[in-house]
């Protein structure tokens, strides 16, 4: 199975963003993310696997514990995505 994982703390502009910039990408499963932040708005073609820190920010560790953690054995491959990176 390929998996997208993106890890946010709620910068949306950029969230849109990297998100657009893999849309033409084919993935099985999609984790995202946020740390301390109301979770974004998913596209509902894009069904997702929604986690959450809480409400206060616990950091950028506790947030990719929490994403890769998500994983299973069925997530063969996965491609990690950060709210501010950009696929061309």
């Amino acid at each position: 199975m390929f998996t997208l994982v993106v890890t946010s703390h709620g910068r949306w502009d950029y969230l849109d963003r990297a998100m657009d910039s893999v849309s033409h990408l084919s993935f099985d499963r999609t984790i995202l993310s946020f740390d301390g932040v109301e979770p974004w708005d998913v596209r509902p073609d894009a069904p997702a696997t929604i986690l959450n820190t809480g409400p206060k920010r616990q950091g950028l560790t506790a947030n990719l514990a929490q994403a890769w953690g998500a994983l299973t054995t069925e997530d063969e491959w996965v491609f990690h995505l950060e709210e501010d990176f950009i696929v061309r």
